[in-house]
Formats: C-alpha cells, sequence, structure tokens
C-alpha cells in the first residue's frame, strides 16, 4: 500500500496496483480498463485510432508468465473493448460480476486460449459451501 500511496499519477497508481496484485499467490494477470471516450484515451490518441465513442480502455496489466513475472501492456488487441463486448464489456455494461470456474484453455470463449495453454493456466472449480 505504501508503494501505491507513493505514485503521482493515475497510471502509475494503476501499475502499482496491478503489479501489486499480480504478486499474489495463484493470480495469473490482473487488468483494469477504464471507461472513458475514445477521445481522452492517450493510448488511442497517440496510436490515432479513436472510435469517437465510449469504451473500456485497458489502463494496467501485469502478471505471472511462465519464467516469472512480466509486463503485459495496454495496448493492442485487448486495449478496448465497447460495453456489452466479449466479457469483461458485459460485465461493465451489467455491473454484475462473472465467476469463471473449470476453465482447461479449450473455451470458445477466449480471445488468448494459445495464450492460456503456453502458460498453463487453469482455474479451480469451485466447491458448494457446506451450509
Amino acid at each position: 500500500m505504501v508503494a501505491t500511496a507513493r505514485q503521482r499519477t493515475l497510471t502509475d497508481v494503476l501499475h502499482t496496483v496491478t503489479a501489486g496484485i499480480a504478486q499474489c499467490a495463484s493470480v495469473a494477470l490482473t487488468r483494469i480498463w477504464l471507461l472513458m471516450d475514445d477521445t481522452d484515451c492517450p493510448n488511442c490518441n497517440a496510436q490515432k485510432e479513436s472510435n469517437a465513442g465510449r469504451g473500456l480502455h485497458l489502463a494496467a496489466s501485469a502478471g505471472l508468465r511462465q519464467g516469472g513475472a512480466g509486463n503485459y501492456g495496454t495496448q493492442g488487441a485487448f486495449h478496448r473493448f465497447a460495453l456489452g463486448e466479449r466479457k469483461i464489456g458485459r460485465v461493465a455494461e451489467s455491473g454484475e460480476p462473472l465467476l469463471l470456474s473449470g476453465l482447461t484453455g479449450n473455451e470458445d470463449s477466449l480471445i488468448a486460449a494459445a495464450l492460456v495453454n503456453k502458460d498453463g493456466n487453469r482455474t479451480r472449480s469451485r466447491q458448494p459451501s457446506a451450509a
């Protein structure tokens, strides 16, 4: 928490938060998207990729890759999602959490199944709690 409190910009705070979460046991990847107009996104403006709409923009990303920690970056195919698009867009649109358990890496809904399989990521099946 002290490292986060020392940061002076939103970008640095978000990177510190994702890096800290990525150090936790059983965490493969952590990401933070911000809902904003495309014209307000520094990455979209730098790449001249403004869709002139509102969307989720990847602001921070960190995780553990096979062989150690890694910064997954905030640009590329996962940078922007429209509300309602894919899992993250549906969560943002509905405000409802999404629990995925028992993933094997072969699901059609995974955008980067090859990366999931390469890094050997799996979810644990959630066991019902005893009443």
